[in-house]
C-alpha cells in the first residue's frame, strides 16, 4: 500500500467518525430540546389548570350572596367555620 493511499483512508475514516460523532451530539441535542418542550408544556397546562379551577371557585363562593354576610357573621360572633359551598353557607344564614 502506497503512502498517499494509506494517507487517504486514513482521511475517510477521521471524517466518518467525526459526521457519526456529530450525528449523534444532534441527535442528544434534540432529544434534550425536546423532552425539555415537553415538561415545560406540561407544566404550563397543570399552572393554566390550576389558576383556572380556583379562579372558579373563587368566583363561586363570591357570587353566592350570603357569603359575605356569613363571613362577616362569623367573625363578629367567632362561630365555627360553616362549610364553603354556597348552599351551606345560604342554608345556615337561613336558620341563623
Amino acid at each position: 500500500m502506497s503512502p498517499l493511499r494509506s494517507l487517504l483512508v486514513f482521511v475517510v475514516v477521521v471524517v466518518v467518525v467525526v459526521l457519526v460523532v456529530v450525528v449523534v451530539v444532534v441527535v442528544v441535542v434534540v432529544v434534550v430540546v425536546v423532552v425539555v418542550v415537553v415538561v415545560v408544556v406540561i407544566v404550563v397546562v397543570v399552572v393554566v389548570v390550576v389558576i383556572a379551577l380556583l379562579s372558579r371557585s373563587r368566583k363561586t363562593c363570591s357570587q353566592c350572596p350570603s357569603s359575605r354576610a356569613q363571613r362577616r357573621l362569623g367573625m363578629i360572633t367567632s362561630a365555627p367555620q360553616q362549610p364553603t359551598s354556597c348552599g351551606a353557607a345560604t342554608m345556615h344564614s337561613r336558620s341563623g
